[in-house]
C-alpha cells in the first residue's frame, strides 16, 4: 500500500531525529525541565544535577529553572506559615516508538502496544531541610500563634467585671471583622549542600483525536496508558506516588498539550499572500481525517511519527 493512498502528502520523522529536537529543547529552554524554589537563583550549582544548557541562554540571561513555590510544612498556621525550599529536575530524556526496541520497559509496561510510544527519563528531587537553629527560633513563633486562644490564665482575666473587651455584664463585645490576606510563608535560607534523590521514570501514551466541548469539533490528545516508577520501596508508597504523578500528567499536563484541528490547519493562500503571491483559490493543508481515510492520524509505527495531510483547493 502506498503511503499516500488515503491522503495527498505524507511526512515522517524518526524517533532519534525527534530526540535530537527534545535533547536542543533542553539547552535552549532549560527553564521546561528544571524547577525550584527562587533561593535556587544565582546558586543553580546546588541542584542535583548540573544544568546542560546552551551558552547563549547564559548570555541573553534567560532562565535557567521555573520559579515555584516552597512547599508548605502542613499544620503551621496561618498567621505564620513555613515553607522549605526544593528543586525538582526532568534529564536523560528517552524516546521509543513502537516496536519497543530503544527502551527496556518494566514488565509493568510491557510489550508496548500498536500506536503507542514511550518516554524515559530521570527525575531528580531535592528539599533543603532547615538547621536546628530554623527551628528552635520558629517554633517559638508558631508555639505562640496556635497557643494564643488556648491560654487559660488570660480568659480568666478576660471574665472580670471591667476587663478590657468585655461590656459590664460580662458579654464578649463583638470583635471587629479581619479578614487576613494570604502571609507569605517564612523561608529558611538555603543549604549549602542538599540531599537528592533520582529515579528511572517510565511513560507510554498514545494520540487521539476527540471532541473537549463542542462535539463536533475534533482536538488532538495525548491519553495516558501507564507511568511507573522503578525501585522504589515499599510497594504501597511506590503506587501512591504514581497514582500523584498521573494525576499531574492526565488533569495538568496532558491537556495543555492538545491542539484543536482549526489550529492544525495552513492556509497556504494566506501565506503566499504575505510574500506578494496572489492565488487565484484558497488552498489549505488539513489533517486527513482518522480513521475515515486512514487508520491513524499522526500514526506511530515502525519506529516513526508520521503524519497525512490532504490538499484542500476552494474557489473564494
Amino acid at each position: 500500500m502506498v503511503l499516500t493512498d488515503g491522503s495527498h502528502l505524507f511526512a515522517s520523522i524518526d524517533e532519534s531525529g525527534i530526540a535530537s529536537v527534545l535533547k536542543h529543547l533542553r539547552r535552549q529552554r532549560p527553564s521546561l525541565f528544571h524547577y525550584a524554589t527562587s533561593a535556587f537563583r544565582g546558586r543553580e550549582e546546588l541542584f542535583c544535577e548540573p544544568i546542560d544548557v546552551d551558552p547563549k541562554v547564559l548570555d541573553a540571561e534567560n532562565p535557567l529553572f521555573t520559579e515555584m513555590d516552597p512547599i508548605p510544612v502542613l499544620g503551621t498556621p496561618a498567621e505564620h506559615p513555613i515553607g522549605l525550599n526544593w528543586c525538582l529536575q526532568f534529564s536523560k530524556l528517552e524516546l521509543d516508538f513502537h516496536p519497543n526496541d530503544v527502551i527496556g520497559l518494566p514488565a509493568e509496561l510491557r510489550p508496548l502496544r500498536p500506536q503507542r510510544f514511550a518516554l524515559r527519563l530521570r527525575t531528580c528531587l531535592a528539599i533543603d531541610c532547615p538547621s536546628d537553629d530554623f527551628f528552635a527560633k520558629e517554633l517559638q513563633a508558631v508555639e505562640r500563634v496556635v497557643t494564643r486562644g488556648r491560654d487559660l490564665a488570660s480568659r480568666f482575666e478576660d471574665l472580670k467585671p471591667g476587663a478590657t473587651g468585655k461590656d459590664t455584664k460580662g458579654r464578649a463585645e463583638k470583635e471587629p471583622d479581619r479578614t487576613p490576606g494570604r502571609t507569605p510563608p517564612v523561608v529558611p535560607q538555603l543549604g549549602k549542600k542538599l540531599r537528592c534523590f533520582c529515579l528511572d521514570t517510565y511513560v507510554v501514551a498514545h494520540f487521539v483525536w476527540a471532541p473537549i466541548d463542542d462535539p463536533r469539533r475534533k482536538w488532538l490528545k495525548i491519553a495516558l496508558d501507564g507511568f511507573e516508577f522503578v525501585d522504589i520501596g515499599p510497594e504501597p508508597l511506590e503506587s501512591t506516588l504514581e497514582c500523584y504523578v498521573k494525576a499531574v500528567l492526565r488533569l495538568g499536563i496532558f491537556p495543555r498539550l492538545s491542539q484543536s484541528i482549526e489550529a492544525m490547519v495552513l492556509d497556504v493562500t494566506k501565506v503566499m499572500r504575505r510574500h506578494a503571491i496572489e492565488l487565484d483559490q484558497r488552498v489549505r493543508l488539513v489533517p486527513t481525517a482518522a480513521p475515515a481515510d486512514v487508520p491513524d492520524n499522526p500514526a506511530v509505527e515502525h519506529d516513526e511519527l508520521r503524519v497525512f495531510v490532504d490538499v484542500v483547493v476552494e474557489d473564494f
